[in-house]
Formats: structure tokens, sequence, C-alpha cells
């Protein structure tokens, strides 16, 4: 019994010397691969350093930066946004609505939406430019901006106007925007 003690002792100090063989010369063979493979590669002087992208501002952000630079309430805009999509930026309505805050557009043969309205500094935008979150919430925020004025501040009208137009004003839809904004904290007082 000692004796075969010995002899899978003996078989496995083998076995162990055997592997440790291998594996130092597929090390070396690893390590020889590694220097080819960065041989010629660029010195840290050559490469221009990782510069990371800043993040995509969240929705809420979107919302303040706009309704910030047009004097309305953020928690409106997000009221909205949550009635026209449900905050999906993505969404496309029944009759030609875009994006986060279903933005009318009616696209001509060149892609430029035949709404009624150019918008400041911009122009007729572009359908497939309103499924971006940001532009999308710049030009919906422009053309509030532009019923609560025409409404003398009042933001009924204002909604109900951006919903059905001047022609047909929705002002169910308002009433619904309008209770989304006080269950977001805002206030119904004259913009």
């Amino acid at each position: 019994m000692n004796l075969a003690l010995l002899s899978i002792g003996v078989l496995g100090f083998g076995l162990y010397k055997l592997m440790r063989e291998t594996d130092a010369s597929i090390r070396q063979d690893e390590r020889d691969a590694l220097e080819v493979l960065y041989r010629d590669r660029p010195t840290p002087s050559d490469v221009t350093p990782f510069v990371p992208r800043p993040a995509k501002p969240t929705l809420d952000a979107l919302y303040r930066k706009y309704g910030e630079r047009h004097g309305i309430d953020w928690r409106l805009l997000k009221a909205i946004a949550i009635q026209e999509s449900s905050e999906n930026v993505s969404a496309i309505g029944g009759m030609g609505e875009v994006g986060l805050m279903q933005v009318l557009c009616i696209p001509d043969a060149s892609g430029y939406c035949t709404a009624k309205f150019n918008v400041q500094d911009w122009g007729p935008p572009k359908a497939v430019e309103l499924e971006d979150a940001d532009y999308n919430l710049h030009i919906a925020t422009q053309i509030l901006r532009w019923n609560l004025d025409y409404a003398g501040g009042d933001m009924r009208e204002a909604l109900a106007i951006y919903n059905g137009g001047l022609e047909n004003p929705q002002y169910g839809y308002a009433a619904q925007v309008l209770g989304r904004y006080a269950g977001l904290g805002g206030s119904q007082a004259i913009v």
C-alpha cells in the first residue's frame, strides 16, 4: 500500500511538473504574440486622448431648459409630453404628429413639415428632426409660447389651441393636461 501511494505521488509530481512546463511555454507563446501585436502600436504621445461625450440630458433636464428659455413652467411641458406621448420620444401619431410632444408634421417631398409655422431662427422643421427629443421639445415649446401669447397667458386656451389649432380648440384635452400639471405640483396661474 505504501508503494502504491509512493508511485501515485511520483506520477502526480511528474504530471505537476509537466503541467507547469506546458503552462510556462503557453505563457511564453502568449507573451511573444502580445509583443508582436503591440510592436507597431503608437506611443502615448501619438494617441489622441479619449474624451467622453457629455451624457445625454434627461427629459426633465430638457423640460427645465426649454421652460426656462421660454418662460413656461417645466412641469407644464412634462404634463403635455405625458398626455401626448407618455414621454415616448419615438411616438408617431395617427395624423402625422411626431415625437415626445407630438408636433404635427406632414412632410413635403423634401422632408420638411408643411405646418403653418416657421419656428424662430430655425425655419420649418424636418420630420426626421422631430424624432430627436431635444429638437422636438424646442419646437413644441416655441409653439406653446406663441399660443400662450395669443391667448393672453390663459393656459387652458393655449393648451386647447396646442391640441386642436385655432379653428378647433380642444378644451377636454386642455383639462386633461391641466389635471396632470396639477398632479406634478404646477399652478394654473396665467403665464
